[in-house]
């Protein structure tokens, strides 16, 4: 488990969920949420399926859609997108 990963994925978590209580109406943010919290359980162990990696859409949602709700917190989940591949790649061994 990688702490740092973990760390980023709640704090990504936590927020989108703040954005949504906010606009709960910008159902994208339902989707980010759902992706979040797979990525968390892949990290925490508890989803050993990770063939649902590839298919991710944090990163196109926060480019296309959060970039002008949040500018923050489309960055914390251009971060987030960033790691992906990288979990892609330890948990495919």
């Amino acid at each position: 488990m990688n702490i740092k990963r973990l760390e980023l994925f709640n704090i990504a978590l936590e927020s989108t969920k703040q954005k949504l209580r906010e606009h709960p109406n910008y159902f994208i943010l339902k989707s980010i949420i759902e992706q979040l919290l797979f990525l968390i359980k892949i990290e925490e162990g508890e989803e050993i399926d990770i063939s649902d990696l590839k298919s991710m859409t944090i990163g196109r949602i926060a480019a296309y859609d959060i970039d002008n709700l949040d500018s923050n917190l489309a960055s914390i989940l251009h971060e987030v997108a960033a790691q992906i591949p990288a979990m892609q790649r330890k948990y495919a061994e």
